[in-house]
């Protein structure tokens, strides 16, 4: 848990989280995306995307944006 704990995340790979910790594999589960996988090299490829499709927008972008803002 401690080595996941600044991994970059997204809500949508909680179900994979929950079914890795309890051990159960479905049709569907994909071990990667879980936030306990020994290989996360999914999780820290995948954009984490915000908003609706319309004006959908990169999370960490737009966290960096904000940071360099408040920073001048």
């Amino acid at each position: 848990m401690q080595r996941a704990q600044n991994t970059k995340y997204m809500n949508d790979d909680l179900m994979h989280t929950l079914l890795d910790i309890a051990g159960i594999s479905l049709n569907g589960y994909e071990e990667a995306r879980s936030i306990l996988s020994e290989d996360s090299t999914l999780l820290k490829s995948r954009a984490r995307m915000v908003g609706n499709r319309e004006s959908a927008k990169d999370y960490d972008k737009e966290l960096r944006l904000q940071e360099i803002i408040s920073k001048e």
